[in-house]
């Protein structure tokens, strides 16, 4: 079986979209940043996949996207941005910890593995604050065994 995780990545874009607090949600690492003004912009890219547990016919694999949120560092208060990128972090996971079906081939979010790093990133000409957000899904009969 191949996995296809594309159904589930436009889940959810659709969930950070329909959220309203970023100015844009787009899949793939972006080459140039979008006019979003003040506002968060979010991108969605292919994370670290790893069998879990086999059987003799299958295996359950733990496959990841990266929900990455940028905001332009020259906002001001500067301060504030930490504030609101801990605010947008804390509503994403909440989002997605809460959709254990997510479409596709997934069974479920391992919402215990769903972590956060923060970064700093230069998209075009800006320098954005980042929060890398790690979404990792369980997927039974990822790959079947074959002689």
């Amino acid at each position: 079986m191949t996995v296809n995780l594309k159904d589930t990545i436009q889940v959810i874009q659709n969930h950070l979209t329909a959220s309203a607090i970023f100015a844009d949600v787009q899949i793939g690492e972006p080459m140039s940043a979008p006019d979003t003004g003040d506002k968060a912009w979010a991108a969605i890219l292919l994370g670290p996949r790893r069998i879990l547990e086999t059987t003799l016919a299958t295996s359950i694999e733990e496959r990841s996207v990266i929900i990455r949120i940028y905001i332009n560092v020259k906002r001001e208060p500067q301060q504030d941005i930490e504030f609101e990128m801990d605010e947008i972090a804390s509503d994403t996971l909440s989002r997605l910890g809460g959709d254990f079906e997510l479409g596709g081939d997934i069974r479920q979010i391992w919402v215990v593995g769903m972590t956060g790093a923060p970064a700093y990133q230069t998209v075009g000409v800006n320098m954005y604050r980042l929060m890398d957000i790690m979404v990792p899904m369980i997927v039974d009969d990822s790959v079947t065994w074959s002689a």
